[in-house]
């Protein structure tokens, strides 16, 4: 029993202060630095509102990495003096025996073999972290530099190297973290409590299950011995001036590195708590207005109406803006189509700003029969038949007028209330209409007309699907189907449409070169 509580060092008391020294400034490094790689999750936003603010959070980053590269520093001047003044084995190299004592573990864990390997004084996992933890923290070091003076780092390097420098930074990180939760805490926590770290001392029973080829070199006697005191005072005497110089080569890097730029450090101050406010309009000028007569309105609507606003999804408008550009004609508080309450007051201009307008909508259809005994539009047109956004307007038959034009009456219309100027430039109209136009060209005659009087709704914008600023997309058509029949003028959508009560037309001499083109076989000439 008293064989069993046999003791043998594991490590001196600089070693296991290096290593706190090393996990305190790991965990300050993840605790700050993933969340800034992450500052859109939840935890990363609370880690860094808990540790008072990104500021704060940048700052305990660098302070952490000047922590980290100062044991990187020490443990490079420790391992040298241990190789040259004490002579120790190099036990941390991976050898060949690494290797097979891995192959002999995976066979053991598989039931393979009977008995696991012996391992020497750092196992293969022992090294593996170890060196993980060297090159990744030259990664860490040289993509902090990167990131901590990128004004320097652009000087020598193209400027994707920052961005390439972060993600090296924070994948490396990321991996780090993980490697110590999954693996390390396993090894040392999980799989059995090593308390060396904490005392310095493994127990004969540890050693021989962790080490137990280190355990029978020591009961043999091959470890080598110490150096004698003279030799080991005389190998200090050469290292010290060249560990020191070596060490202070390196704190003035380390301090070149922190103080080189004062981009990194340099942040905003921290704003002043405020509640934000952003109006999802310009606010508008107060001008009086008169007091509206009350119109009763579907029940719901202005909530409905102020709630879409509010939330971003505002009603789009299912018409063309052309000859409606005053809003509150139809949706004035006494309008057909009342507008929300808390939007009187708001000028013309702004309701664009929410009301997108969906400009492949058709003008509203024209009344195809004749008015006169159909006054009441409700009667045929019921309002279940109606489009929602009829529905809930208190539409009257009067109001269909104002968007739906019969064609035949306003033709009528039209010619009942011509006056004798009207009625003189109707008969020059027609006196020019009447006189040949000759060999018509469509690239130099045809298109530029077409171009000045129908490209503001059948261009780019493509109004019923039509776009006419070329032969192949004229000759395509819109929606009704192709805009000509070539030699047939009187059955080609384009003309009936010019001679019918269509917005912007081509009249006169312009018409009869359309006509003339199409009868002549509408060619691309």
């Amino acid at each position: 029993m008293a064989e069993q509580e046999k003791v043998y060092p594991r490590f001196t008391l600089v070693q296991r202060l290096e290593h706190w020294v090393m996990a305190i400034s790991f965990t300050m490094l993840c605790l700050t630095g993933l969340p800034q790689s992450y500052p859109l999750t939840t935890w990363g936003d609370w880690i860094i509102g808990t540790l008072g603010g990104i500021e704060t959070v940048r700052i305990i980053h660098r302070v952490s990495a000047i922590g980290f590269m100062l044991v990187l520093l020490f443990h490079t001047i420790a391992v040298f003096y241990r190789i040259y003044v004490k002579r120790v084995r190099l036990t941390m190299l991976p050898t060949l025996k690494d290797a097979t004592d891995l192959l002999d573990s995976v066979r053991y864990q598989l039931g393979l073999i009977q008995q696991p390997p012996k391992l020497p004084r750092y196992t293969f996992a022992e090294k593996m972290e170890y060196w993980a933890v060297i090159w990744g923290g030259v990664i860490m070091v040289i993509t902090g530099f990167m990131l901590w003076n990128p004004i320097a780092t652009t000087r020598f390097f193209p400027g994707e190297f920052v961005p390439a420098a972060k993600a090296a930074h924070g994948a490396e990180a990321l991996l780090a973290f993980l490697a110590i939760i999954i693996w390390h805490f396993y090894w040392v926590h999980l799989k059995i409590f090593n308390r060396s770290i904490f005392t310095g001392y493994l127990t004969r029973q540890q050693m021989l299950h962790e080490h137990a080829a280190e355990l029978e070199e020591i009961e043999s006697g091959r470890i080598p011995p110490p150096p004698p005191p003279d030799v080991r005072l005389r190998r200090e005497r050469i290292f010290t001036p060249v560990a020191s110089i070596v060490t202070a080569v390196g704190l003035v890097s380390l301090y070149g590195f922190v103080t080189f730029e004062q981009t990194a450090i340099t942040t905003v101050p921290p704003a002043e708590t405020v509640v934000a406010f952003l109006p999802a309009t310009p606010t508008p000028t107060p001008t009086p207005t008169p007091t509206p007569v009350p119109t009763p309105t579907v029940p719901g609507q202005e909530i409905q109406a102020t709630q879409e606003v509010a939330s971003g999804d505002a009603p789009l408008i299912t018409h063309p803006i052309g000859g409606r550009e005053d809003c509150l004609e139809c949706h004035a508080l006494d309008g057909m189509l009342p507008f929300p309450k808390n939007h009187e007051g708001w000028p013309v201009s702004t309701c664009t700003v929410c009301h997108s307008t969906e400009q492949e909508n058709p003008p509203p259809p024209a009344v195809q029969h004749k008015i006169e005994g159909r006054e009441d539009c409700l009667k045929c047109h019921e309002l279940d038949t109606l489009p929602d956004s009829h529905q809930e307007a208190n539409f009257t038959s009067e109001d269909c007028m104002i968007c739906h034009r019969p064609e035949d009456e306003a033709v009528a219309q039209n010619e009942a209330e011509e006056t004798p100027a009207q009625a003189e430039e109707s008969a020059t109209s027609e006196a020019e209409a009447a006189a040949p136009v000759g060999e018509v060209s469509f690239a130099q005659d045809l298109l530029p007309l077409l171009q000045e009087n129908c490209e503001t709704c059948h261009g780019e914008i493509a109004m019923g699907d039509l776009n006419v600023t070329s032969y192949e997309a004229l000759a395509k058509g819109g929606a009704n189907g192709p805009s000509f029949v070539p030699g047939s003028p009187d059955e080609s959508i384009i003309v009936k449409t010019m001679q019918g009560e269509h917005r912007r037309k081509l009249e006169g001499q312009d018409l009869q070169k359309l006509i003339a083109w199409i009868a002549a076989g509408a060619e691309n000439n």
